[in-house]
């Protein structure tokens, strides 16, 4: 349950790479925009403070949002705010989350041929979602264990701390595929300051240190005829 040694939380590393984009481009989007796209646009990730991703298979940039050009793109809500509604499907099920942020990233890719970020699929998903205290993650976490791809040793771990509240800061490495990755980042700040983020990483996970872990079968790529509009 603790963050495996060897790499730093990949949420961490999404945060300084928005912050250290040179001359990439960021679509960051705050407030309760209703997400009415331009003509010609990619319809934003987040509408009318909703969002489905769809995770069974491999997205495409359009279904994260990201438009031509675009790097990375990200939706915030302040405290107070309804929040966002986000709906995450994955291969073992589906998770109905109310967050307070959605990011995606693009990664360039070596090639050959080299592409840039601006025009690579989807890297790096995170949804940022707050709970009251440590007890509500572990037993929120303990309700989603079998769909995030957690062992059932883990969850009666959380179990037993959503009884004693016994939950400190940790990354859970839960789903691991050839070509996806997916972690629960808990951060327990103080009484007040609980937030869960829930990382989904797509890369080749056999050049992650993950103790323990057999990747199962890849994510297919998106079949046309279901991507989102």
């Amino acid at each position: 349950m603790t963050p495996p040694r060897g790499r730093w939380p990949l949420v961490v590393l999404t945060v300084l790479s928005l912050l250290s984009l040179g001359a990439c481009t960021v679509s960051f989007h705050a407030g309760d925009g209703a997400g009415s796209p331009k003509p010609g646009s990619v319809p934003p990730l987040v509408r009318d403070n909703q969002a489905v991703l769809d995770l069974r298979s491999l997205p495409t940039r359009e279904d994260v949002g990201l438009g031509r050009g675009e790097d990375s793109s990200g939706y915030d809500r302040g405290i107070g705010s309804p929040g966002i509604k986000v709906k995450v499907l994955l291969p073992g099920g589906t998770l109905n989350l109310l967050a307070f942020g959605v990011f995606a990233r693009a990664q360039s890719l070596d090639g050959p041929p080299p592409v840039p970020a601006s025009q690579a699929p989807p890297y790096h998903i995170v949804v940022n979602v707050r709970y009251r205290d440590a007890k509500e993650v572990a037993a929120v976490l303990a309700q989603q264990a079998s769909t995030l791809g957690l062992s059932a040793e883990e969850r009666a771990q959380l179990e037993g701390q959503a009884r004693t509240g016994d939950l400190g800061s940790t990354v859970m490495p839960a789903l691991v595929l050839k070509n996806f990755l997916v972690e629960a980042d808990v951060r327990i700040d103080g009484p007040d300051e609980v937030t869960v983020n829930y990382l989904f990483t797509f890369l080749d996970t056999s050049t992650v240190l993950l103790p323990g872990r057999t990747a199962g079968p890849a994510l297919p790529p998106r079949p046309a005829a279901t991507r989102q509009p």
